[in-house]
């Protein structure tokens, strides 16, 4: 493990244990093992560690949605039912960090990690985008806001 794993793994265990405002940056460095330079050459500050975690987590839900992309889904439902359940299965494999990801809530979109989360977000929302084109095409789905 590098040492931006071991301070992004620390500090997973130190938010999901004392929670972020509970969490000082000297307890992750201090669980990690890593010196001070070593930690704040990779971080700046505790929100940005609190960001690279959020962004790992998301990336890795993501590649699920990937993964149903890339299997085209035969109908709406076979896509939904993929997302959810690539979801659902991350999840379980991943306890530690899905708590901090819905104990976090969000990451600020104005930071380095929120303007990388949004173009991965764009490019995931718009290979989706096509593929729905498909089902509306052959009118087995509505033209609907992404959102929906």
């Amino acid at each position: 493990m590098d040492t931006r794993e071991r301070i992004l793994q620390a500090a997973l265990e130190c938010f999901n244990d004392l929670g972020y405002d509970r969490t000082s940056i000297s307890r992750i460095r201090n669980h990690s093992g890593v010196s001070n330079g070593a930690l704040f050459h990779h971080f700046p500050n505790k929100e940005a560690i609190a960001d690279g975690l959020y962004l790992e987590a998301m990336r890795a839900v993501q590649q699920g949605y990937w993964s149903v992309l890339e299997q085209q889904p035969a109908t709406v439902r076979d896509s939904v039912e993929g997302i959810i359940g690539n979801l659902l299965t991350w999840i379980q494999k991943n306890p530690k960090w899905a708590r901090f990801l819905y104990a976090q809530g969000h990451l600020d979109w104005s930071s380095a990690a929120g303007s990388e989360l949004e173009a991965l977000n764009q490019e995931l929302s718009s290979a989706y985008r096509t593929r729905l084109g498909t089902f509306i095409a052959a009118g087995t789905a509505r033209a609907l806001p992404m959102v929906i």
